[in-house]
């Protein structure tokens, strides 16, 4: 084989080594266990309540198949501008392309969740999608420690959606045993109905609608109730 032939094969592929070595130790895109991440540097301007917080660094996630599932947003940690410590602010979840769910962390005194007589931090909003796009569930999680219990749980009210439309809310009372309770109100067109069960979800005991005499036990004031034995079934 001509020598200048054999130089110029070796230089093809020399080059074709480095490009390949050069992509892989790209410090924005690292191979993780069955994909891959990329980690953007950009500051962009998010909206939390009443806050306004720029997000420094964006993470995303990718499967073995290139598809995205998996996007976080993150501020630094500290006021050094200088640090390498960020926090995640906003979680989102994808699947074949479609935002799925997301999780934003609050850490702002506006995060207070005002409802009666409750004042409720909201650690977390958490809200889901259907597959066209549109909010189905949506509510907050907090942390709730009194005299019996001492635990991470869903707090103030939750919303349910079927095509847009407001179906359902869901009021979580974490009061000590005895004085819990969730309100499960319940949309027919433009009428509603209340039903009034324990906290079986923050003490993982049995559900139980409560009677008239064990809802003004637990103080459960200004509610237009409408009693229904079968009624916590077909709304729950």
């Amino acid at each position: 084989m001509n020598i200048k032939i054999v130089i110029k094969l070796l230089f093809v592929l020399l080059v074709m080594f480095s490009c390949k070595k050069k992509t892989a130790t790209n410090p924005s895109e690292i191979n993780i266990e069955n994909g891959y991440h990329k980690t953007i540097f950009q500051n962009r301007l998010i909206y939390m309540g009443g806050d306004s917080i720029l997000s420094k660094r964006t993470t995303l996630f990718y499967d073995n198949k290139d598809e995205l599932y998996h996007k976080k947003y993150e501020v630094l940690a500290t006021k050094n501008e200088n640090s390498d410590d960020y926090k995640t602010i906003i979680d989102e979840y994808y699947e074949n392309g479609n935002k799925t769910s997301e999780v934003r962390y609050f850490v702002k005194g506006d995060s207070l969740i005002l409802q009666g007589k409750d004042t409720i931090k909201c650690n977390e909003l958490h809200i889901a999608y259907d597959k066209n796009g549109n909010v189905k569930e949506k509510g907050c999680q907090g942390y709730i420690s009194n005299a019996d219990i001492s635990t991470g749980m869903s707090v103030g009210t939750w919303f349910y959606y079927k095509n847009g439309e407001l179906i359902k809310e869901v009021y979580f009372h974490n009061a000590e045993f005895g004085k819990d309770y969730i309100i499960h109100r319940c949309f027919n067109d433009e009428e509603f109905t209340d039903v009034i069960t324990n906290n079986f979800i923050l003490y993982e005991n049995d559900s139980v609608p409560l009677s008239p005499s064990e809802i003004k036990k637990r103080e459960i004031i200004d509610l237009d109730l409408i009693w229904e034995d079968t009624g916590f079934w077909g709304c729950y």
